[in-house]
């Protein structure tokens, strides 16, 4: 189906066939000569305890869900806004060789500032850094996605042959990260107040040595 997206202007039963049999036997090949490897390399995940913690793992999933879904609906704005700004160049050639021009731009910003690319091509290292945590903070995560974004509207809309399917993937990615980090950083300083806050039974026992000095004391008096 990828394939068909990105190669096919219409599906019919003569065009359907042949991309269906190239995409088998590549990747027949692909698997024969480089193994049946995963595209992503997904670190384990931790089975939740069925507590009240896991209401609020729930909970946040469908937090997660609701802001997925605002962020894709700007996603399709954005290409959208793309498309329309380059149909008013009427030259399809000088209207690719400004949307080049510009995501050239972008490219050698994102490498003259932060060293890399990040956002060439399908974006599949970019998604396997996120998901390995080498890639973590917000403001990077955030910075990112408005790169990707703007990257995906620039090719589309200027009339670059592609698909959403990969930039789908590099912006879930990025979200997935971002919300574990402010679970995690949540829990943390969660933790943090509860190591600080003084209970009942902690000042108790940090009495009792207080108590028996001055009971030594007073039994010093006595005698």
């Amino acid at each position: 189906m990828f394939a068909i997206e990105l190669m096919m202007p219409e599906v019919s039963v003569e065009t359907f066939l042949p991309v269906a049999i190239a995409t088998g036997t590549a990747t027949f090949v692909g698997r024969w000569f480089f193994g049946d490897a995963p595209a992503f390399l997904v670190p384990p995940i931790q089975v939740i305890a069925a507590d009240a913690n896991a209401l609020l793992v729930l909970a946040l999933f469908a937090l997660l869900g609701a802001l997925s879904g605002v962020a894709a609906a700007g996603f399709i704005r954005g290409l959208h806004l793309a498309e329309d700004l380059f149909d008013r160049i009427k030259s399809r050639y000088l209207r690719h060789m400004l949307g080049m021009l510009a995501l050239g731009a972008l490219m050698y910003l994102l490498l003259r500032t932060l060293g890399q690319y990040f956002v060439d091509g399908v974006g599949y290292a970019t998604v396997q850094a996120v998901l390995a945590g080498q890639i973590s903070t917000f403001w990077l995560l955030g910075l990112l996605a408005v790169c990707k974004l703007l990257a995906t509207s620039l090719s589309l809309g200027s009339g670059s042959s592609g698909g959403i399917f990969s930039p789908s993937l590099f912006h879930g990615g990025g979200r997935a990260r971002s919300s574990r980090r402010a679970t995690r950083e949540r829990r943390g300083r969660r933790d943090h107040q509860r190591a600080r806050r003084p209970s009942v039974r902690r000042v108790m026992f940090a009495a009792i040595p207080d108590c028996r000095e001055r009971l030594f004391r007073l039994a010093l008096k006595i005698v």
